[in-house]
C-alpha cells in the first residue's frame, strides 16, 4: 500500500473530525481562527514559572491534539478503527494543524496572541512528561526563556552561518582568485543582519524603559 493511497484515504477522515468539531465551513474551509481558539484557551493555562517545572506543567503535542480533537482516534486506538493506517494518518494530519498554530515565531498564531496577556512568551520543550515527544507552555521566568526559545534560535542561526561558511569555502577553494571577495561578503553579510537585529532590539527596550520602571539587570 502506498503512501499515496494511505493519504487518499485519510483526507476523508481528516475533514470529518474536522467538520465533527466545528472547525469546517460548509465550504470545506479550515476555519483556523476557531482552531487556534481552542489551542490558545489550553495552552495560556500552561504556565511554567520556574524550569523544573516544564514536565509537569508542559502540554504534549499528543495531549494538545487530543483537547482540540477529543472525539478522533488518537494513538492507541488505531487497530480498533475500521483502517488503521488511514487513521494514524488523519490523526497526524490533524496533529501536523495544531503544531503549526504553536510555533514559536514572532507573528505566528498563538505567540501572536500573547501579545496582550501579561508578558508571557510562547515556548517548545523537550522536557515533557511523555518522552520523546515535545510540547508547549507559557512563561516569562528567564531560565525557561533562555533554554527553549532563545538557545533555539540561536542554534538555527549558527547552523545557517556554518552552512554559509561551508559555501565560501567551497568557493574560494574552486576559485582562489575571488577567496578574499567570499570572505568579505561572508563577514559583511552576517554582521550586518546581527547589527539590524540587534539594533531594533535596542529601540524596543528604549521604548519598553518608558513605560516599565522595573529595570532588570543584564
Amino acid at each position: 500500500m502506498s503512501e499515496q493511497e494511505v493519504l487518499e484515504r485519510a483526507e476523508p477522515l481528516k475533514l470529518a473530525a474536522l467538520a465533527s468539531h466545528g472547525f469546517l465551513t460548509e465550504e470545506g474551509e479550515i476555519l483556523r481562527a476557531r482552531v487556534e481558539d481552542v489551542i490558545f484557551d489550553r495552552v495560556a493555562q500552561a504556565e511554567v514559572s520556574k524550569i523544573s517545572d516544564r514536565k509537569t506543567v508542559a502540554v504534549t503535542r499528543t495531549a494538545l491534539t487530543k483537547h482540540v480533537f477529543p472525539k478522533t482516534p488518537g494513538p492507541g486506538d488505531y487497530q480498533q478503527e475500521d483502517d488503521p493506517d488511514a487513521a494514524e494518518k488523519a490523526w497526524s494530519m490533524l496533529s501536523e494543524i495544531v503544531w503549526r498554530a504553536c510555533d514559536t515565531n514572532a507573528g505566528k498564531p498563538i505567540q501572536s496572541r500573547l501579545n496582550g496577556t501579561g508578558g508571557l512568551v510562547l515556548c517548545r520543550t523537550m522536557a515533557t512528561s511523555e518522552r520523546g515527544v515535545e510540547g508547549v507552555y507559557v512563561t516569562r521566568d528567564w531560565a525557561c526563556i533562555l533554554a527553549d526559545f532563545v538557545k533555539p534560535d540561536q542554534k538555527r542561526v549558527a547552523r545557517a552561518i556554518n552552512q554559509q561558511t561551508r559555501n565560501a569555502e567551497m568557493g574560494a577553494e574552486r576559485l582562489p582568485r575571488h577567496g578574499k571577495k567570499f570572505r568579505r561578503e561572508l563577514s559583511a553579510e552576517t554582521k550586518s543582519v546581527l547589527d539590524a537585529g540587534v539594533s531594533k532590539v535596542d529601540r524596543m527596550i528604549e521604548a519598553g524603559s518608558d513605560t516599565d520602571d522595573t529595570q532588570e539587570s543584564e
